[in-house]
């Protein structure tokens, strides 16, 4: 960093390195939610499965239906797989590398936490678009699950009615 500009102190270098946390427990949560989804369209297929086998679709109406609710259980399912695929994460540092620039004279606590926190934002920033990615994909396998036991309801109901 450029002598005259403003460097960072260690508390604003720490609320860099929170928000870098934050994003991280973030993806966490979502990695979770995935898993809970794939359970959870595991077993509701399975119920679905078993309810059909006492009320097979034997009209196109039915059959209409019973396929939009396998359709919709199976894009949630794989929009859900699809988010917990391994994805690039940025890290912030390489201590290897950060070492090597060190050189002969220790460097400044100031110019260090001034390239932590570009490394810190950059690394927040690209991991946050992953994050918003997946979050997304979620988001669509939660409504296709509703979707789909919506559909089973309705075909639970046309055959008893």
């Amino acid at each position: 960093m450029a002598r005259g500009v403003a460097m960072a102190t260690q508390q604003q270098f720490s609320y860099f390195k929170s928000i870098y946390d934050e994003e991280n427990a973030r993806q966490t949560s979502l990695q979770d939610r995935a898993k809970n989804y794939l359970s959870l369209i595991t077993f509701y297929s399975a119920f679905i499965l078993f309810v059909v086998q006492n009320l097979k679709p034997d009209t196109l109406t039915f059959k209409l239906v019973f396929v939009t609710m396998i359709a919709s259980m199976l894009a949630a399912f794989l929009l859900s797989l699809w988010s917990i695929q391994v994805s690039q994460y940025e890290v912030p540092s390489d201590p290897a590398e950060i070492i090597h620039h060190f050189g002969k004279a220790p460097q400044e606590d100031s110019d260090f936490f001034d390239a932590r926190l570009v490394d810190y934002t950059a690394a927040y920033t690209h991991n946050s678009k992953v994050n918003d990615r997946k979050a997304f994909q979620l988001t669509l396998a939660g409504y296709l699950v509703l979707a789909g036991i919506f559909m089973h309801a309705i075909y639970i109901l046309l055959k008893i009615i």
